[in-house]
């Protein structure tokens, strides 16, 4: 299962992958100097799948790095979506950064 995580081309093998060239914004949650200087980003998601995302941004994220991701009202329902996950992978794309966020599983109800 982590290798398929690791793998780049792991989100755009997903059926259920969504192709979207939209800003979401992005909370950091570790505790680190980085983090503190910049909260809250806003980073422009490329596709997603109910596991994870690949977004693009101008500053690079640490692997491991908690984040808050938050979906505007639109994308998957009429009153948006939060949800928490960890960056993956963060590689230097041309002037951006290119970002893989797993998101953390949900408890069944």
């Amino acid at each position: 299962m982590i290798a398929h995580l690791n793998d780049p081309e792991c989100f755009r093998k997903s059926a259920e992958a969504r192709e979207q060239s939209q800003p979401i914004e992005v909370r950091r949650l570790d505790n680190t100097i980085a983090a503190h200087r910049q909260r809250r980003m806003l980073v422009k998601m490329k596709q997603s799948t109910g596991a994870g995302l690949w977004a693009t941004s101008d500053r690079p994220l640490a692997a491991g790095e908690r984040l808050a991701v938050s979906f505007s009202p639109g994308f998957v329902g009429p009153h948006g979506y939060d949800t928490l996950g960890r960056v993956v992978r963060c590689d230097k794309r041309g002037p951006n950064y290119r970002l893989n966020v797993q998101f953390d599983p949900r408890p069944a109800a």
